[in-house]
Parts: C-alpha cells; sequence; structure tokens
C-alpha cells in the first residue's frame, strides 16, 4: 500500500433508478476536504461533440440499491422464482451505458446480513429459501435478487462491482469485533475465494456454498468498502452530537481498531482487493485522526466523499425565463436536472 489515499465522489439521484459515482486522484486525507462557496455564483456548462481529455471510465458509474425504507429498487422487480429483473427493464440498464455500481447498498447494508441474500447459507433449513429481512420494515426485503442474481446481471452488461460489508456492528457493538471482521471476509470468500482455497481458520466453505448455488468460478470484485455513510450511524445510532471530546475522541479510535481488523480479516482472504472508507464521519476532528492514522493510511486505497445533489428542482426554465415544466418537455428537464452542479 502507498499510504495515501484517492477519493470517491459520490452522489444520489432520487428519480433514477440508479446513483452515480465518480473517481478522483487525491494526495491524502486533507486534499479531500470539502470546499464551500461563500457567494453566489453562476455555472454555464457547454457540451460538445469533440473529446478533449480522457476520463475514468468508472466516472460513469451508479448504484443498484436495495434499501427497506421504500427504495427497493430491483427487489421490488425481481421474478419472485427466478430472481431475474423483467428484460425491458435490462434493457434499459444497458441503455445507460454504466461502468462501475455499487451494491446492495447504502445505509441498510449495517442492518442485513449478507448471507441472507444468497442460497444455502449455513444454518438454515435444506429447501427453506432466503430469509425476509427487516419483517416490520414498511417494505420489507424479500432477498429475491441477492448476488448471485446481481452478479449475472453485472456480468451481462460489463459493470465493474463495488461492495460495502458492515462496520456499524463493530462499533455499537452487536458483536466482539473478531466476529464482524470475520464475517466481512466471509463475503470476500463467497465472492472472491477459489474453490479449495485456503481460508482463515474457523471459516465455513463460502467458495463451496457458492459453487453449491451454480457459481464455480469466483466472481473477482476488485473494490470493497467498509462501511458506507459513516456519519449517518455517528449520529443517529452511536449519538455523535452529543458525546463531549473524550467520547468523540474514544470513537475515533474504535474506528481505527474496526477498520484495521475488517481489512486485515478481507485482504487474509484476498490480498489484491482495494479497500476504501468514507471521507465523512459526521466531526472534522475525527475524521482527520480516522485517515491519518497509520496503521489506516497502510490498508486503505480510497476515500469516499458523498455530496447529494442537486436534491431537488423547484423552477424551471430556459434561457433565462422561467417556465411551466409542462412547455419544457420530460428530456429537458431531466437533461437540467442531472447537469446541476449541487444544491440549488
Amino acid at each position: 500500500m502507498s499510504g495515501s489515499y484517492r477519493l470517491v465522489v459520490s452522489g444520489r439521484a432520487r428519480l433514477a433508478v440508479l446513483g452515480g459515482a465518480a473517481l478522483l486522484s487525491c494526495g491524502g486525507p486533507h486534499a479531500s476536504a470539502e470546499q464551500e462557496s461563500a457567494t453566489p455564483m453562476s455555472l454555464r456548462v457547454v457540451v460538445g461533440a469533440e473529446g478533449r481529455n480522457e476520463v475514468d471510465p468508472r466516472l460513469f458509474g451508479h448504484f443498484l440499491e436495495i434499501a427497506s425504507w421504500g427504495e427497493l429498487g430491483p427487489e421490488a422487480w425481481a421474478d419472485p422464482e427466478t430472481g431475474e429483473l423483467p428484460g425491458v427493464m435490462v434493457d434499459l440498464l444497458e441503455e445507460m451505458d454504466v461502468t462501475f455500481v455499487r451494491y446492495p447498498g447504502g445505509g441498510d447494508v449495517p442492518h442485513i446480513d449478507w448471507t441472507d441474500r444468497i442460497d444455502n447459507a449455513l444454518g438454515r433449513e435444506p429447501g427453506a429459501g432466503r430469509p425476509i429481512t427487516k419483517p416490520d420494515a414498511e417494505t420489507p426485503i424479500e432477498n429475491k435478487f441477492g448476488y448471485d442474481e446481481y452478479f449475472a446481471l453485472a456480468e451481462r452488461l460489463g459493470w465493474e462491482t463495488m461492495i460495502p460489508v458492515n462496520l456499524l456492528d463493530a462499533l455499537v457493538p452487536r458483536k466482539p469485533l473478531d466476529e464482524v471482521a470475520m464475517h466481512a471476509a466471509g463475503l470476500v470468500a463467497y465472492v472472491n475465494a477459489p474453490r479449495d482455497a485456503a481460508l482463515p481458520e474457523g471459516m465455513p466453505d463460502w467458495p463451496a456454498i457458492r459453487a453449491a448455488n451454480g457459481r464455480a468460478e469466483p466472481y473477482g470484485v476488485k473494490v470493497w468498502q467498509i462501511g458506507n455513510e459513516i456519519f449517518l450511524f455517528n449520529h443517529h445510532t452511536l449519538g455523535l452530537r452529543e458525546m463531549d471530546e473524550a467520547q468523540r475522541r474514544d470513537l475515533g479510535d474504535r474506528l481505527v481498531d474496526a477498520i484495521v481488523a475488517i481489512a486485515d480479516a478481507m485482504r487474509a482472504v484476498d490480498p489484491d482487493i482495494e479497500l476504501m472508507i468514507d471521507h465523512n464521519m459526521g466531526d472534522r476532528d475525527m475524521e482527520r485522526r480516522v485517515w491519518s492514522d497509520p496503521a489506516v493510511r497502510e490498508r486503505i486505497d480510497w476515500l469516499t466523499f458523498h455530496r447529494y445533489g442537486p436534491w431537488a428542482m423547484n423552477t424551471v426554465g430556459l434561457d433565462g425565463e422561467t417556465l411551466p415544466p409542462g412547455e419544457i418537455g420530460l428530456d429537458a428537464l431531466w437533461a437540467g436536472w442531472v447537469s446541476m452542479p449541487g444544491r440549488l
């Protein structure tokens, strides 16, 4: 590992089935701090047919998210028997020409056991099917569109994949840290380890289970994220706003310990994976302590920076004139909405 970070800028488009992700180069963690303009500014975007510079193809990325608060995404459309998406939807996804996709979330990753999304998981009665995740939620997740169904789609459409793993369980804590780390590493084994691989002691033979589910060869996912939107669970689950300085420092120390343990467990299964963590943890001092910790810098390749925008469009117009939406047309509305640079 180089000891320096690269930066991932992620965004969400609530009108779209998928969100967006851009990859940027970054010389170090402090270079990635969000910069806010103090004065209003105008921005004119001119799009032409002539190419001027090459960009990383992963700039054109999205997320295929399953979220129990209502954004079920592919889960809402998957065939109950096969888990496949309707052909018309696959055709539209292909037309988007996506390159890089995060699956399966998001904010729900800390609350979902990844084994719910595969067949033949240990401890489940043979033929019992996949359990329903969050059965009491407004929109329970039936796990029809699991990892194997996703990868069949990703390979068909040529997507590169990024997968997040659970970090919150180690901080609450719901489970001992070594158990959380081993469970995250188990997902790496299910996705990336070849059959008969030398797995860590005590780990189930996840590659054999994958083979039993119809996939003998590894899927070979390169990029993995430890946790997602750390700022959300720091505030809403762990009570960051109510913490004093000593408690915040303790939480930062626990974040370092958890990130290091999970990273080491995952790389014990596949040493060639690239790992990312969130830039934004809800506290600037904590963020910088975590990023700059030597053990974290040695293990983490990417910082992901979340910028949510545009979140809404309040007025629409053409050439400076405000117009009713019906006079602009859906194509023009969509083009304008997705090209806005931030919260307007």
